[in-house]
């Protein structure tokens, strides 16, 4: 995004990684705010299968989260 430099964008990333949330920093260079839409076909594929992965894990952290309230609650 030209209206963000980039060292704002590795600042949140490292604060993440402080705090051990698991995060993942993709640059797209050459690519603006509105790529999702106009962006490279390439890296627009690219950024949906890495926001499907991303979603896949948080859920099946979520079940195995809600698999051990299960046991925990003898149910």
């Amino acid at each position: 995004d030209y209206r963000c430099p980039i060292s704002e964008s590795i600042q949140l990333f490292t604060q993440l990684k402080k705090r051990n949330i698991d995060t993942e920093m993709i640059v797209y260079h050459g690519e603006n705010h509105g790529f999702s839409r106009t962006g490279k076909l390439q890296n627009r594929l690219h950024r949906y299968e890495q926001v499907f992965i991303g979603l896949a894990k948080s859920f099946n952290k979520f079940l195995i989260y809600r698999k051990q309230l299960e046991i925990d609650s003898g149910g």
